[in-house]
């Protein structure tokens, strides 16, 4: 919600109303959301000033900030087989999303996308569960922050040389440069889509 009331003023040129309670009320709930809430506005607001259509980060969820309920309400599971025995809540075996991912929460961004530059693989709208530790390697797909935007691509690491390859082969490679502010923001373990 932070994020979001970020994002009305710089568009609107003005804030929303309570707009000071919701920054106090996230600043006792965990110092650290204001300043995050601030680095991912900046993602939707570059990628709408430079009219991007590479595939870019447009909203994240950081698990490590959330609730447990909130969380758990990220999944659901039910089974599409014909014949589903209805069974008691009480002995259904409890998994959280955290134990079904294998991603530490400190470690696991939720990061929804827009674009076509990676299309064939990942659509715009999806959701990209990232792990922020993980090292890199080719091939991989990657959330990088490039000059200021959060793009997904594939990595490839060759001597010196790092290119970010796109799926869709509209898109040309881009060559990272030494005078790039670049950062590898985290490695791609899922995707999740909706249907």
């Amino acid at each position: 919600m932070v994020r979001r009331a970020l994002i009305y003023e710089y568009f609107k040129g003005r804030k929303i109303g309570n707009c000071d309670i919701l920054y106090q009320i996230a600043n006792e709930r965990d110092s650290r959301i204001i300043k995050f809430a601030i680095k991912d506005a900046m993602i939707p607001i570059n990628s709408a000033r430079f009219g991007m259509r590479q595939l870019a980060v447009v909203d994240i969820k950081r698990i490590d900030l959330m609730t447990a309920a909130e969380i758990n309400q990220l999944i659901q599971k039910i089974g599409a087989s014909v014949r589903q025995p209805v069974v008691n809540d009480d002995v259904i075996e409890k998994k959280t999303f955290l134990d079904i991912i294998g991603i530490p929460s400190e470690n696991l961004v939720i990061c929804t996308v827009d674009g076509v530059s990676m299309e064939g693989i990942i659509e715009p709208g999806d959701m990209l569960l990232v792990d922020t530790a993980e090292e890199p390697v080719n091939n991989k797909i990657v959330v990088v922050n490039i000059d200021g935007n959060l793009l997904v691509k594939r990595f490839l690491k060759q001597g010196d040389e790092i290119l970010l390859l796109s799926d869709n082969p509209v898109f040309e490679p881009i060559k990272v440069r030494d005078g790039d502010s670049f950062e590898i923001y985290g490695v791609v373990k899922r995707i999740m889509r909706s249907i």
